[in-house]
């Protein structure tokens, strides 16, 4: 019995000395997480200082970012300008070409005296019945003279020339988009209006099928001058494409929301002036741009899909819906007085 209480008391002390060895060691870790805990509460290298540390360098990148966005703004800008002022002057340089090689075309001609023929015989005695010099009929024929004179025609390229077609196609657009014959302009009627070449007309089939674009192209600015809000559903990449064309238009305004739909698709709506601004832009591409290139093709598509939608309209309150989605399959939605444009176009 007595053996047994002695052993056990051995094991109670070896079990009392593994208790104490234990709490030593808790003690140890306890020490050591309040030494952490410390350091991360002091202020100086904590988590507090990390996070400054974090919120600082986040600041300096945001700022280093908006600089160097604000400086590619600025050069951009100033890119544009340059461009701008070289197509005036290649504009100017067009007009100046054009008028030299009309003074050298008319330069034989003139060379020429007037009332002889090509081989020095005065036409103006030769004839039977011709008033002699110094007779009232030979003043009556010089005041023809110089009447023809003063009818000369005006050089093209010349700002009388450019001022007249431009009166004239105004006309003409006016005229379409009020569904009439486009009025014949008198010189008594327009008394600034540079004097018409005399002959016959050097109109051409393809200078007749230009006109007819510029004045359809008219007839569809003003059609959509009148548009308070069209809405516009279309892929992202082709919104993009057009808010890169039409950025550079005074008169477009980016939209206040544009809304994400199925298929990358998005979903937005245009004011009257905005989309005035994204007609110019995409008739100026499709003008400009190489055919065959991707620029063309988009600028074309777009350019008369706008324009299927926007021919019809009549002012009779019906709601614009332009659609860019060949492809994708939806179902056409309810004709609640719109125009019947929401399937794919």
């Amino acid at each position: 019995m007595r053996k047994k209480l002695e052993k056990a008391s051995k094991n109670l002390d070896a079990a009392s000395e593994k208790l104490a060895e234990a709490s030593k060691k808790l003690d140890t870790t306890s020490a050591e997480w309040d030494t952490a805990r410390r350091q991360l509460a002091d202020p100086t290298n904590g988590l507090a200082a990390l996070h400054r540390e974090v919120v600082q360098s986040r600041q300096k990148i945001l700022d280093a970012i908006q600089g160097e966005v604000t400086g590619l703004g600025a050069e951009n800008g100033e890119l544009r300008r340059h461009q701008d002022e070289m197509l005036a002057d290649l504009g100017e340089m067009k007009d100046e070409i054009r008028a030299v090689r009309l003074e050298l075309t008319q330069a034989p001609q003139q060379s020429s005296p007037t009332g002889s023929d090509p081989a020095g015989t005065d036409l103006t005695n030769s004839s039977e019945g011709v008033t002699p010099p110094g007779s009232a009929g030979s003043d009556d024929r010089k005041e023809e003279h110089v009447d023809d004179a003063v009818t000369e025609p005006v050089e093209e390229g010349s700002p009388d020339s450019r001022s007249h077609r431009e009166q004239e196609l105004k006309d003409r657009i006016e005229a379409a988009y009020q569904g009439a014959a486009a009025p014949t302009r008198q010189a008594s009627d327009a008394p600034d209006a540079a004097p018409r070449p005399s002959g016959p007309p050097a109109a051409t089939d393809g200078g007749d099928q230009a006109g007819k674009a510029e004045v359809a192209h008219g007839v569809l600015l003003l059609k959509a001058a009148g548009v308070a809000s069209a809405e516009l559903v279309l892929h992202r990449d082709t919104w993009e494409f057009l808010m890169s064309l039409a950025v550079g238009q005074p008169h477009f305004r980016t939209p206040p929301a544009v809304e994400d739909v199925e298929h990358g698709r998005v979903k937005t709506a245009l004011s009257g002036r905005s989309l005035i601004a994204v007609l110019i832009a995409l008739w100026e591409t499709r003008t400009n741009a190489s055919p065959l290139q991707a620029d063309w093709a988009l600028a074309t598509t777009a350019y008369l899909r706008m324009a299927s939608h926007l021919s019809p309209v009549t002012g009779s309150g019906i709601t614009i819906r332009i659609v860019l989605d060949d492809g994708i399959e939806h179902t056409p939605p309810a004709t609640d007085g719109q125009d019947g444009s929401g399937g794919p176009a």
